[in-house]
């Protein structure tokens, strides 16, 4: 789309995904609904509502959260006013999504606290067996952990190391926004 302005054409292009700012989340949603259930009620109330993904703990909860974007800005500010949706005859609160703080971990070796390209390993591990991955690799497809060696995903949120990991570095993150090293950015409210 074109538009012109001050004299100049100017071409609109429209971005290919939508923000994690304009995330929402849907919470204690009973276990009962499946993920298809729980889109289609909302996209009733929520037209652009898209990008559904349930949350994933690190522990056991009786009840699902679920996060969807929501494209329309109006559709946005409406559900954050109602703060309630339903869902198979309950109302259920709706959210801002929060995302967590990133953790810092190698594609090659899989272990946290460092980066590919500062890896001291010389050759690539697979994800899944962590065996050497190279072009004769036959995955034995029996999960390992890279830093604990227990039998899951490398990055698998119940491990006890991720969650000391993450623990961590949320300490860290709140503690420098405290002394001033870190600012969380604030998202714009829109004025009507």
């Amino acid at each position: 789309m074109a538009i012109h302005v001050s004299n100049k054409r100017i071409t609109v292009v429209k971005p290919k995904f939508v923000a994690e700012c304009f995330t929402l989340v849907i919470r204690y949603v009973p276990i009962a609904f499946n993920l298809d259930q729980v889109k289609e009620e909302i996209k009733r109330s929520i037209k652009s509502a898209d990008h559904f993904k349930e949350i994933i703990y690190s522990y056991e909860r009786p009840t699902r959260d679920y996060r969807f974007t929501v494209a329309d800005l109006r559709e946005y500010n409406v559900a954050l006013q109602l703060r309630r949706i339903a869902v198979g005859n309950r109302l259920l609160p709706i959210t801002t999504y929060k995302a967590a703080n990133k953790m810092t971990y190698c594609t090659k070796c899989w272990g946290l606290g460092h980066l590919r390209d500062v890896c001291t390993i010389l050759t690539q591990r697979c994800r899944i067996c962590l065996g050497n991955f190279g072009p004769n690799h036959q995955c034995s497809n029996v999960l390992k952990r890279a830093n604990c060696q227990l039998k899951h995903h490398s990055l698998d949120p119940r491990c006890d190391v991720i969650r000391r990991y993450r623990t961590e570095l949320n300490k860290a993150v709140n503690m420098a926004i405290c002394e001033g090293k870190l600012h969380r950015r604030e998202i714009p409210q829109q004025q009507d």
